[in-house]
C-alpha cells in the first residue's frame, strides 16, 4: 500500500469500499471519487479527497475524465444507485503510455457505448461477474455485454475483472474462459487471478 499514488472509488457499496479496504489504506493516501460520494469516504477517515465531475488534470500531466454507466435495469438498477466510470489519458508527449477507461459496476449500456466511440481507450477494464440481487438482470456485466464491448473497440484490452469474489456474481473466470475461446477477440481479454499485475503496451 505504501507505493500507490492514489486510488480511483467508482462507487462506495461494500463489494468495493470495504471495511478491509478501509482498514489497509493509508489515511493520507489520495481518493479520487465521484462528489456524491465524498461524505461517506471521509466518515471513513481518509483526509485527501479529490471529487471529479467531468475532468481533471492530475499530477501534472494525466488527464482524468468521469464517464457514466448503468448498474442494472429497471428497480435493480434505482437501487443500485450510481456509479462513476473513468478515462485516464497520459497527455505528457515524452511518454506513450496507453489510455485507461475503468468502466466500474456497470452493464454494456449507452453511456459505455458512447465513452468508447468519444474516447477510443487502448485498455479497458471492467467489472464482470453478471451480479445480480434475488430478482431482476444481471447488475454487472455478462458475457454478451462483454462481446459488445470488445468488438466495439476492436484495438483495445480488455481486462475483466470482478469474479470468483462475490456470492452474488454468477460469471467465473472459468465460464468466460470457456465462453471466449472461439472468439476472434479471445486474446484481447485478459482475465486476473487474484494478485495478478500486467504491465500493457
Amino acid at each position: 500500500m505504501k507505493d500507490l499514488d492514489g486510488v480511483f472509488i467508482t462507487h462506495t457499496h461494500f463489494d468495493h469500499f470495504d471495511d478491509e479496504a478501509i482498514r489497509l489504506l493509508p489515511k493520507d493516501l489520495e481518493i479520487f471519487c465521484a462528489p456524491h460520494d465524498v461524505k461517506k469516504i471521509r466518515k471513513a477517515g481518509f483526509t485527501k479527497i479529490t471529487a471529479i465531475d467531468g475532468s481533471a488534470i492530475l499530477y501534472g500531466d494525466i488527464q482524468v475524465k468521469t464517464a457514466g454507466g448503468k448498474h442494472g435495469t429497471g428497480v435493480a438498477g434505482k437501487l443500485m444507485g450510481k456509479n462513476t466510470g473513468y478515462v485516464l489519458k497520459d497527455m505528457a508527449q515524452q511518454k506513450e503510455e496507453p489510455s485507461l477507461y475503468i468502466v466500474g459496476d456497470s452493464i454494456w449500456c449507452e453511456d459505455v457505448a458512447q465513452t468508447i466511440t468519444r474516447e477510443k481507450p487502448e485498455v479497458i477494464t471492467l467489472f464482470a461477474g453478471a451480479a445480480r440481487l434475488p430478482f431482476g438482470k444481471a447488475i454487472t456485466m455478462d458475457t454478451g455485454d462483454i462481446e459488445q464491448l470488445a468488438l466495439a473497440q476492436p484495438k483495445a484490452k480488455v481486462v475483466a475483472t470482478h469474479m470468483d469474489t462475490w456470492s452474488h456474481c454468477f460469471l467465473t473466470r472459468d465460464k468466460l474462459k470457456s465462453f471466449l475461446k472461439d472468439k476472434i477477440y479471445k486474446n484481447r481479454v485478459l482475465i486476473p487471478n487474484d494478485g495478478d499485475s500486467f504491465v500493457i503496451n
